[in-house]
């Protein structure tokens, strides 16, 4: 996938999760476990709790803007 590509649907999705959230709450120590995880090579398992499609997008969202490899 172009690195264009990934930028826009980037986009697409802040302005989606815009118009649905007002806020999106992440908790800094566990994002920055996550992040020493994918620095030391250790395989990562996300398992969304709900039965949506805004989970999956949400998480790989998140992990995109905060440049985590998943």
């Amino acid at each position: 996938v172009s690195p264009t590509m990934i930028r826009l649907t980037g986009w697409v999705l802040l302005k989606l999760f815009n118009s649905f959230f007002w806020n999106i709450q992440i908790h800094k120590g566990q994002l920055e476990m996550v992040k020493a995880a994918t620095e030391m090579n250790l395989p990562l398992i996300f398992l969304p709790v709900h039965r949506s499609h805004i989970d999956y997008l949400l998480l790989t969202f998140i992990l995109f803007c905060h440049n985590i490899k998943a």
